[in-house]
């Protein structure tokens, strides 16, 4: 599955539209923040969401689903890293990446006695540091 990629003076970004969840980070597509979800069930924010599922179809928040920390970023903890590119100095030069293809891996019931596939998701590996880091390739 090939994924666009969002680059900020931070990190390179890979978001998706699935639900956001307690302690997931998003990206602001207004205002290019990155933040940890906290869920807040004040009578105001309830009217924020609501406007905006109501206004514009759907939250302008989008759910990074993978990042890589750039200039000494922190990582943001529990979001799986994206591969480090090959020469951290095409940051600086014009042939920068625009997408990433993840590998999918097939998900399987063990449950049953049958083989029986449940679907697919992103194969990921972990790296000495025990980090989660999606395995695919960049686009340029």
């Amino acid at each position: 599955m090939t994924h666009n990629i969002i680059k900020t003076k931070n990190y390179l970004l890979v978001v998706d539209d699935s639900k956001i969840k307690q302690n997931d980070f998003y990206y602001g597509v207004a205002d290019g923040s990155i933040k940890p979800f906290i869920e807040i069930a004040d009578e105001n924010t309830v009217k924020i969401v609501t406007w905006q599922l109501n206004v514009i179809g759907k939250s302008p928040n989008k759910k990074i689903a993978a990042h890589l920390p750039l200039n000494n970023s922190p990582v943001l903890e529990g979001v799986p890293l994206l591969p480090p590119l090959e020469d951290e100095q095409s940051l600086q030069q014009p042939k920068m990446p625009v997408a990433f293809e993840c590998e999918d891996e097939y998900v399987h019931d063990d449950t049953v006695p049958y083989p029986k596939t449940l679907g697919t998701h992103p194969k990921t590996v972990v790296n000495n540091q025990c980090q989660t880091v999606l395995v695919g390739k960049y686009i340029y």
